[in-house]
C-alpha cells in the first residue's frame, strides 16, 4: 500500500511533456524528426499550435523548452496559452539567439493576458513568430510541475520585494490582500480596509461573500518616483516589454495594483482602494481586467473610491458633471476602448445611477448585458427595454434630483 501511494505522489510531481508530434503549423511549415520541431516561420500568423496539454495548468508552475534559430541574427519568440473558444490567451516574447540551443522556462507569474486571468480552462499551447524569415528549432516542450507553497501564477513575495524596495520592505498578508511597501505604514489596519472595501464589493453586486481564490497584489512605494521606477522594471524584467513611466497617481497592470504613500493620507488614501478595486472587477464581476479598463470598470472602481474612502464627497463631481455644457452624451459609452478624460466621469454616473437610481433592481442583468463590450446603449435596451435616450433622461431627472445644490 505504501509503495502504492509513494508511487501516486511520484506521478502527481511529474513534469507533463507535450508530445512534438502533436504540433500543427499555422501558415508555416514544420518537420518533426527525433523529437525536434523543425519550423519554417513565415511571420504574421505564422504559429504553431498543440492541444496535447492538460485543461487545468493551476497545478504547474513554468513551460519549458529549448530553442535555437537558423542565421545570425536574433529572433523574437512568443510562447503562449489560449482558452477555450479562444475566449482569451497568456503570452510571454523571448528573444531567441542564434548558434547553440537555448534552455527556456517561462513561469506562469511572468506570463501576460489578454482578459480575466485564469490557468483553469487551457485548450492549447503555441509559438509565434512575429518576423517572417528563418527557422526556429524546438524541443523537450514541458510543464514543470509546482512543487507547492504559494501561487503558481502570482509572483513569488521574496522577487517582488527584491524588485521593488531591493529587499529591505513589509509585506502584510491578509486573506485576500499581499500589500508590500517600504513606506511607514500601518500595515495592519490598511489590510483591515482592503478587507473591509472587499466586503462592501461583495454586496454592492450582490455577490456572496466569501474568499478570493488568490489575493490581490497591492505595492506601494515611499514616493511617486519609485513608483513609477517600479512599474517600468516590472514590465521590463518580468514582462520583457517596454513602457514609459506612468503620469497617474496609480496604475493596475496584471496581477499588480501599484502606487505611493501620501504621509497625510497614510492608510486613508483613496487610490489604494481605486487600484485594488482594479483586480476585483474582471475576477468577481468578469470584465475585461486592468489593461483593458472601459469606461464601466473605471466607473466602478471611482464609485467604490467615493463611498469607501472619499477625499471629497460624491455629491461634487457629479453636480460638475450636470453643469458641464460640454458634456457628452450617454451614448458615446458604447464600446471597450480604454476610458480617459470625460468617459471615467460619465462612467461613474452611470454606475452611481445602476446602484441607486430606480433600476437598481436590475443592476445584475445591466452588468451582464455590459461585459460582452461594454456598449451602454445595447446593454440598457437588452436589460432594461429602454433607449439609451430614455435612460439618459432617467438618468438625469434622478441625478439632477439628488445631487441638487
Amino acid at each position: 500500500m505504501r509503495a502504492v501511494i509513494a508511487l501516486l505522489a511520484l506521478l502527481l510531481l511529474q513534469d507533463h511533456a507535450v508530445d512534438a508530434a502533436s504540433w500543427e503549423a499555422v501558415d508555416s511549415s514544420v518537420k518533426v524528426a527525433e523529437g525536434v520541431l523543425a519550423w519554417e516561420a513565415k511571420g504574421g500568423r505564422s504559429a504553431l499550435t498543440t492541444r496535447g496539454i492538460p485543461e487545468d495548468l493551476r497545478g504547474f508552475a513554468a513551460i519549458a523548452f529549448r530553442a535555437s534559430v537558423e542565421g545570425e541574427e536574433e529572433r523574437a519568440l512568443v510562447v503562449g496559452v489560449a482558452e477555450k473558444a479562444a475566449r482569451h490567451s497568456f503570452w510571454r516574447k523571448l528573444t531567441v539567439k542564434p548558434g547553440e540551443a537555448q534552455a527556456f522556462e517561462v513561469k506562469l507569474w511572468q506570463f501576460r493576458t489578454s482578459g480575466i486571468p485564469s490557468w483553469g480552462r487551457a485548450a492549447r499551447l503555441a509559438f509565434g513568430a512575429r518576423d517572417a524569415g528563418g527557422s526556429f528549432r524546438i524541443e523537450g516542450v514541458r510543464l514543470v510541475k509546482h512543487a507547492g507553497g504559494g501561487v503558481p501564477f502570482l509572483e513569488p513575495e521574496a522577487a517582488l520585494q527584491g524588485r521593488a524596495f531591493g529587499g529591505e520592505s513589509s509585506a502584510k498578508a491578509t486573506a485576500n490582500f499581499r500589500v508590500f511597501t517600504d513606506a511607514p505604514l500601518d500595515l495592519d489596519k490598511l489590510g483591515g480596509h482592503l478587507e473591509a472595501m472587499l466586503k462592501l464589493f461583495q454586496k454592492t453586486f450582490g455577490l456572496k461573500e466569501a474568499p478570493l481564490d488568490y489575493p490581490a497584489t497591492l505595492v506601494v512605494a515611499k514616493t511617486p518616483e519609485a513608483y513609477r521606477a517600479f512599474v517600468k522594471k516590472t514590465v521590463e524584467d518580468v514582462y520583457a516589454g517596454l513602457v514609459a513611466p506612468p503620469t497617474s497617481t496609480g496604475l493596475t497592470f496584471e496581477q499588480y495594483a501599484c502606487t505611493s504613500w501620501d504621509e497625510k493620507l497614510a492608510e486613508r488614501r483613496p487610490v489604494f482602494f481605486h487600484e485594488s478595486c482594479h483586480l476585483l472587477i474582471p475576477r468577481l464581476l468578469g470584465f475585461r481586467g486592468p489593461d483593458g479598463a472601459t469606461w464601466v470598470e473605471e466607473g466602478i472602481c471611482y464609485w467604490m473610491q467615493y463611498e469607501f474612502m472619499p477625499s471629497e464627497p460624491l455629491s461634487r463631481p457629479m453636480r460638475a458633471l450636470l453643469a458641464n455644457a460640454r458634456r457628452p452624451k450617454l451614448s458615446t459609452l458604447a464600446g471597450t476602448a480604454k476610458a480617459g478624460g470625460m468617459a471615467e466621469g460619465l462612467g461613474l454616473a452611470v454606475v452611481d445611477h445602476l446602484i441607486r437610481g430606480p433600476h437598481a433592481a436590475k443592476l445584475g442583468a445591466v452588468l451582464e448585458a455590459l461585459r460582452p463590450q461594454c456598449d451602454l446603449p445595447a446593454a440598457v435596451k437588452a436589460a432594461l427595454g429602454l433607449t439609451i435616450e430614455e435612460f439618459e433622461a432617467a438618468w438625469l431627472e434622478w441625478a439632477t434630483g439628488r445631487y441638487k445644490d
